[in-house]
């Protein structure tokens, strides 16, 4: 499972490669009056996706990182 990166542009969410696609978002990346940034997946939907996972294998590897170490 890999969760898409969510990225917010102008206060709005959107999701890399479901609701963001790139030619909207290098226009935005070129825009200055655009406000871009991204923020962790919703652990909510992680969880459901490794409940989802958990019910069609007996093992799940999970790879998670923290702010601290990605960069």
């Amino acid at each position: 499972i890999v969760f898409p990166l969510q990225v917010m542009i102008n206060d709005r969410a959107y999701l890399e490669g479901v609701t963001l696609d790139q030619p909207y978002f290098l226009s935005q990346l070129k825009n200055p009056e655009a406000h871009l940034g991204s923020s962790q997946a919703n652990s909510q939907d992680m969880r459901a996706a490794l409940e989802r996972a958990l019910r069609t294998s007996p093992r799940v590897l999970a790879i998670l990182l923290s702010s601290g170490v990605s960069g």
